[in-house]
């Protein structure tokens, strides 16, 4: 696979005198247009600025659905005597083609580390007036960013694992809710071309070591499929579902018309996969200020709807692996492959 097609580009803007403002980008071969490249800057500043709802901390993953794009956006400033306050805004973005989401939630922690450093020698190459030197450097960035993913492309090459068992399990929930976030956080295989977004679907692969039974290492691989949301895919929906051994309901607990629906779709998955193995999910559990519906309410449902009840967020990655550790175990002792 050729690595340009998972990474597009790399974006250092400003807020510059009329407004935002791409200031240097890699590569120059015409990848990025102008309107890639004032829309980058336009939404990265904007977030920045906290226009959005919510200023991020230090870095953020934002999506271009319009150019089939998604990116990790670093924040900084830089000191500007003339600018309000002393600073000026700038970002630094990476941008990758969305088929390829899964690197950027698997291996965030990795590029967030590589964006703060180059950060901090943008900072000092534009206080010394080196535009040369800040335009070599966002060109090693690329660079070394190739060299990373090809590092982590062969890894997942050289290290395959044996799955002793193959499961299906659908995930279903509003619009919005994270599913596609949560599922990504953790799957393997980054670099395979997983999103089928003309059917409604993203199928990804997550293996999971589900521990030791009667002396044996038990290694099982869940063929997770995330279900559309908009009614538009309904049928299509119904279609997936069958053959289903696991369904997840996922709501965002920071938005309760999220949470009422949830009936709706039991209904939904009950109707063609009657008795299913299921878990309610409640999502989002990292804005605190922000929540809406608490675990007691989440686990109650869950309790008459005969499903399990677990608590996420995909930001954290808290309970994400608890989640798919027990999903492989609970099929596996259904399917009375391992004793309870």
């Amino acid at each position: 696979m050729e690595l340009s097609s998972v990474l597009k580009g790399v974006v250092y803007s400003q807020f510059g005198e009329m407004g935002p403002e791409a200031y240097i980008w890699f590569p120059q071969d015409g990848t990025l247009d102008s309107a890639i490249l004032g829309l980058v800057s336009l939404k990265s500043i904007t977030i920045l600025q906290g226009e959005e709802g919510q200023v991020p901390e230090d870095v953020a993953v934002v999506p271009f659905p319009k150019y089939r794009m998604n990116s990790i956006v670093s924040f900084f400033s830089l000191p500007d005597t003339e600018a309000r306050g002393g600073e000026r805004d700038a970002t630094l973005c990476i941008l990758f083609s969305d088929k390829f989401s899964s690197i950027i939630y698997k291996h965030l922690e990795l590029f967030k580390e590589q964006m703060n450093t180059i950060s901090k020698e943008i900072v000092k190459r534009e206080m010394e007036g080196d535009l040369a030197g800040s335009t070599a450097l966002i060109q090693e960035f690329h660079a070394s960013l190739l060299e990373n993913l090809r590092s982590l492309q062969e890894a997942e090459v050289e290290e395959p694992k044996k799955a002793d068992f193959k499961y299906k399990v659908i995930v279903v929930g509003d619009p919005a809710v994270g599913k596609t976030t949560l599922l990504l956080r953790y799957v393997d295989n980054c670099f395979k071309e997983i999103y089928i977004p003309t059917v409604g679907v993203n199928v990804s692969t997550k293996q999971v070591d589900v521990g030791t039974s009667k002396g044996q290492n038990i290694n099982v691989t869940l063929n997770l499929w995330d279900l559309a949301g908009q009614k538009s895919f309904l049928h299509l929906r119904r279609m997936y579902l069958e053959g289903a051994n696991a369904a997840i309901i996922v709501y965002d607990s920071t938005r309760s018309e999220t949470f009422q629906n949830i009936k709706s779709w039991f209904e939904e998955v009950n109707s063609v996969n009657p008795k299913i193995l299921g878990y309610i999910i409640g999502n989002k559990i990292d804005l605190l200020k922000q929540r809406k519906v608490s675990t007691k309410q989440g686990k109650t449902v869950a309790d008459d709807l005969g499903f399990k009840f677990l608590e996420t967020s995909a930001k954290t990655g808290k309970n994400i692996p608890t989640l798919f550790k027990d999903i492989s175990r609970s099929i596996l002792t259904k399917y009375k492959a391992i004793g309870t």
